[in-house]
């Protein structure tokens, strides 16, 4: 590799991270400008320690990614492993770049769902 190319992946390397960074503070005001209050994880560690964005009284694990088209496999996987442990459900927040932060996805494990609907049934006495 030449250092023309090591410095293009190093600038795209940090764009990326600029992008993934600029996206989580987002998230936070979105949480914020609904009223629940959210803040950002404890970063530049590997993500096990705390999710990307904390939002009190949210049953959630949350991995933020924003890239072009990021993979929702590898975002599932890594908020899985990540959030193992902690009593958290895992799920992804995941947008285009480039896109509205409004048609950002929430991904998550089908059966995590299926197990928070119920609860949330149970809760309204719907169960």
């Amino acid at each position: 590799m030449t250092e023309d190319e090591k410095e293009k992946k190093s600038r795209q390397g940090r764009a990326n991270r600029r992008c993934g960074h600029d996206w989580e503070r987002k998230g936070a005001q979105i949480f914020r400008a609904h009223g629940m209050p959210a803040r950002r994880g404890i970063q530049y560690r590997d993500g096990a320690e705390a999710p990307d964005v904390i939002v009190e009284g949210l049953p959630f694990f949350l991995e933020f990614k924003c890239g072009q088209r990021p993979s929702v496999r590898k975002t599932m996987a890594q908020v899985r492993k990540a959030a193992e442990g902690t009593g958290l459900m895992p799920a992804g927040i995941i947008r285009d770049k480039g896109m509205p932060e409004g048609e950002a996805y929430v991904v998550m494990m089908l059966s995590d769902f299926v197990d928070r609907e119920q609860e949330l049934r149970e809760r309204l006495g719907d169960g």
